[in-house]
């Protein structure tokens, strides 16, 4: 359990809504990283957009070109929504969006 000071916020996913996962990845010289939005529509057609959740990773001292770590963020993006369909204990489909021609 996270101390109250590490919880970004909370919510809960109503049944009678729609919702669909969303990931993106990217990198950079300095690091890589991935965040899952999940999209949320109320009863009266209202889209919320929060972020579920995000992790990023500080590349290595060596030099290392950006198509290397775009590979790495898309597996810490597949990693990120495993772990927050089961959380959220949702089943979901979800969009993967990487903006590499390698991966």
């Amino acid at each position: 359990m996270y101390p109250p000071s590490m919880i970004l916020w909370e919510f809960l996913l109503p049944c009678c809504c729609g919702y669909k996962t969303t990931l993106f990845s990217d990198a950079l010289e300095l690091g890589y990283g991935a965040v899952v939005y999940t999209s949320v529509e109320s009863d009266d057609k209202r889209v919320q957009y929060p972020i579920t959740m995000r992790k990023f990773r500080v590349s290595s001292t060596k030099s290392v070109t950006i198509p290397l770590l775009e590979l790495p963020a898309a597996v810490l993006a597949a990693r990120l929504v495993s772990q927050a369909t089961d959380e959220l204990k949702v089943a979901s489909n979800p969009t993967f969006w990487v903006d590499s021609t390698v991966v």
